[in-house]
């Protein structure tokens, strides 16, 4: 496992005020873990207790 710092970059919607944000995945990390196979579903894994939000494979 491998930890480095990412920047969040706020999106605004049409009134101006911030809707999301967006982070950027390397293309070679997102080879290496099997994000780009064909097929691939990816999940979003909110854990608020934990303050960690997790992007994975989902599992079949």
């Amino acid at each position: 496992m491998t930890v480095k710092p990412i920047k969040l970059s706020p999106k605004r919607g049409n009134h101006g005020h911030i809707t999301s944000y967006t982070i950027n995945i390397g293309s070679a990390e997102a080879r290496e873990c099997g994000f780009t196979e064909a097929g691939v579903q990816l999940e979003k894994v909110v854990a608020l207790d934990r303050k960690e939000i997790i992007i994975r494979i989902k599992n079949e």
